[in-house]
């Protein structure tokens, strides 16, 4: 799937997405992604999230975050007031992520995690899952980044 490069200020889902990114002493710059979807949920086997930007596709502008991402490790079920490790390697949500005018994409070294506050089944079937996370690296420059989202809900 591929995002646009224009900002968003408000979704056109009841889908949340609040969040910052801190370059070093900079001041965080805000980001607003306008498309947020699970695209897989499978309890105890895989959860893929994707979020962007909706116009100019082939843009960077994505989020990316996937538990067994590929279907060929472990799989677990997400719990709420549960906190989950963010990083490369077995076990761990893997993340990928890209901001044009900030980042292209993320190293091959990354830190974070994500806590899932709560995840709601209605009669209808459809699931809300209401997360926040952060993540962590160092850029080319020797800078300490880091991308925080306060608010993320999403339903499938």
């Amino acid at each position: 799937m591929s995002f646009g490069s224009d900002m968003g200020t408000f979704l056109t889902s009841p889908n949340a997405f609040d969040a910052e990114l801190t370059v070093g002493n900079e001041a965080p710059a805000a980001i607003y992604f306008d498309h947020c979807e699970v695209e897989s949920y499978i309890p105890g086997y895989q959860f893929i999230l994707r979020a962007g930007y909706m116009d100019n596709p082939g843009s960077k502008n994505e989020l990316f975050l996937g538990a067994n991402p590929d279907g060929t490790e472990q799989g677990f079920t997400l719990t709420p007031d549960m906190t989950y490790i963010i990083g490369p390697g077995v076990g761990h949500i893997h993340a990928s992520f890209g901001l044009e005018g900030y980042v292209e994409n993320l190293p091959n070294v990354y830190w974070g995690d994500l806590n899932c506050e709560s995840i709601v089944t209605d009669d209808m079937g459809k699931t809300t899952f209401n997360m926040r996370f952060s993540i962590g690296w160092v850029d080319d420059q020797g800078n300490d980044v880091e991308l925080r989202c306060t608010a993320l809900e999403v339903t499938t």
